[in-house]
């Protein structure tokens, strides 16, 4: 009886510390370091493309949210973004939003190729957040599909690519004629 309890006590105990005290510890120390653009958003620096890299970073275990609200959020860290530092280029990896930089923003996304672990852990990641936003759950699309199926499939089909929504120059149409996603050289 008492090794059950104990089994319980410890399970509860892991699931807080997974689910509270990590995330909390993370959001702490990005506020710190002033990385914390808004509730959904933050940002690190991406040394291989000497940018700021835009992150969607989801601090509830379980939310609810429409694709209005997703927009609004990344419209404003991306502006937070620009005010903090303007010298700077901002870039965005996504699978997911894919849609709204090249049909809403009309920016030419780069592919980027993963090794197959980071491929996985990027799809483990897109689905955890797709399968915590309660909004995913039980809507069903215009064409008969449940919006959760679709998002998976596509988090699973779609690799990944590059955006940059910022850059110094303002010369984002230029994107086609020269990579200003070149890595640096060694």
């Amino acid at each position: 009886m008492i090794d059950n309890i104990l089994v319980i006590l410890m399970a509860v105990g892991l699931i807080a510390l997974c689910f509270i005290v990590v995330p909390a510890s993370f959001i702490f120390h990005k506020k710190k370091k002033g990385l914390f653009l808004n509730k959904r958003y933050i940002c690190s620096w991406n040394k291989s493309y000497e940018a700021y890299e835009i992150h969607c970073f989801v601090r509830y275990v379980i939310w609810r949210s429409s694709s209005t609200d997703y927009k609004a959020d990344r419209k404003e860290a991306v502006e937070i973004l620009k005010q903090r530092y303007p010298d700077n280029k901002i870039i965005a990896i996504t699978a997911m939003l894919q849609y709204h930089y090249e049909n809403e923003l009309r920016l030419v996304g780069i592919p980027i190729h993963y090794s197959f672990l980071k491929r996985i852990s990027v799809f483990a990641n897109n689905i955890f957040s797709i399968f915590l936003n309660v909004s995913n759950w039980f809507h069903v699309r215009k064409t008969g599909e449940w919006q959760i199926l679709h998002l998976v499939n596509r988090a699973w089909i779609t690799p990944p690519k590059c955006y940059v929504i910022h850059s110094p120059s303002n010369k984002l149409t230029s994107l086609r004629s020269q990579n200003p996603l070149r890595r640096k050289t060694q």
